[in-house]
C-alpha cells in the first residue's frame, strides 16, 4: 500500500506529517511525499525563478527528511519528489502513477482560532480527484485507537470501490469496526434496505448501526462527532447529496475544521 502526503513545508504541514506517518506505520504503507511549486515569471521578464525554486524546494525537502530521522519512521519506506506543476494535476497525476491508496493532507488554519477551515488547495483537491482523501485537521490525535471509525450514511446506494477497500482494510489494521451513522428524516422509506446494503458491503468490519432522528444530516453529524469520542469521520462524496451539503456550506467547514477529528473522504 502507498499513501500519499503533499507538502508545503509550513509549520502546519509538518504537524499534519505527524499523523500520516503514524498511519502509515499502522498500515505498514509506503510513505510518498511530495512537493509542488509554481513556477514564477516576474513582470516583463523572459527570465524564469524555476531554477532557484526547484532549489530551494530541495532544500526544504532535504531538511523535512533530516527532521524525521529518528526511531519513529526508521521503519518506514519514504519516497520524495520535488516538482513544478499545478497542485492538484499533479498530485492526481503522482496518484495514478505510483498507484496510491490514499491521498492524505492537512486542513488550514488562520489567525483567528474560530475561524479553521479547510485550505483552498484541500478542498479543490477534494471536489476534484477520485481517490480518497484525508483531511487532517492542526490539533488531530494520532491514535486511531483512541474512538470510533464512523461512517456517515448519505441513505443511497453504495458499491464496493477502492475507497471501501480502503477503509476496510484499515479497520482490519487498528482492530476496530466501522459504525454507521443514518440520519433518519421522515422521508426515509427506504432506510433500512439502504442500510442493509452498506452493512453487507462492510461485511465483517461493520460494527454498529447508529440511527438518529432529525431533518438536518449534517447538523446531527457535527453533533454527534462532537459529543462521542469518534477517531475519524468517513463520508462518502456525492454532488448534490449529504456530503456537498455538509461540506461546501463554509459554516460547516468552519465548525469541522475546530474539531480534532479527521475526515476521510471517498468517491462514490
Amino acid at each position: 500500500m502507498r499513501l500519499l502526503f503533499p507538502t508545503d513545508f509550513s509549520e502546519h504541514a509538518r504537524m499534519s506529517l505527524d499523523y500520516a506517518i503514524h498511519l502509515a506505520t499502522i498500515l505498514k504503507a509506503e510513505l510518498h511525499i511530495i512537493h509542488v511549486y509554481q513556477d514564477i515569471r516576474p513582470s516583463r521578464s523572459l527570465t524564469s525563478l524555476k531554477d532557484i525554486l526547484e532549489e530551494d524546494a530541495k532544500r526544504d525537502m532535504q531538511t523535512l527528511l533530516k527532521s524525521l530521522a529518528d526511531d519513529t519512521v526508521t521503519s518506514l519506506f519514504i519516497k520524495t519528489m520535488v516538482t513544478m506543476g499545478d497542485v492538484v494535476d499533479t498530485v492526481n497525476a503522482y496518484a495514478r502513477k505510483f498507484d496510491i491508496s490514499l491521498i492524505m493532507v492537512g486542513t488550514k488554519g488562520t489567525s483567528n482560532a474560530n475561524a479553521v477551515l479547510f485550505g483552498s488547495v484541500t478542498s479543490k483537491l477534494i471536489s476534484n480527484t477520485t481517490f480518497p482523501v484525508l483531511a487532517i485537521p492542526l490539533n488531530a490525535s494520532t491514535t486511531l485507537e483512541a474512538g470510533q471509525l464512523l461512517l456517515a450514511d448519505d441513505n443511497k446506494s453504495f458499491h464496493e470501490n477502492m475507497g471501501i477497500k480502503f477503509i476496510k482494510e484499515l479497520s482490519d489494521s487498528v482492530g476496530k469496526k466501522i459504525n454507521l451513522l443514518h440520519v433518519k428524516s421522515k422521508a426515509d422509506d427506504q432506510q433500512e434496505d439502504e442500510d442493509m446494503d452498506m452493512i453487507k458491503l462492510l461485511d465483517q468490519n461493520f460494527g454498529e448501526l447508529i440511527v438518529i432522528d432529525g431533518a438536518d444530516e449534517s447538523m446531527e453529524i457535527r453533533k454527534y462527532v462532537q459529543n462521542h469520542d469518534v477517531a475519524l469521520l468517513i463520508m462518502i462524496k456525492r454532488q448534490h447529496a449529504l456530503f456537498e451539503r455538509l461540506f461546501f456550506k463554509s459554516h460547516v467547514k468552519e465548525e469541522l475544521g475546530q474539531t480534532n477529528t479527521p475526515m476521510l473522504i471517498i468517491s462514490e
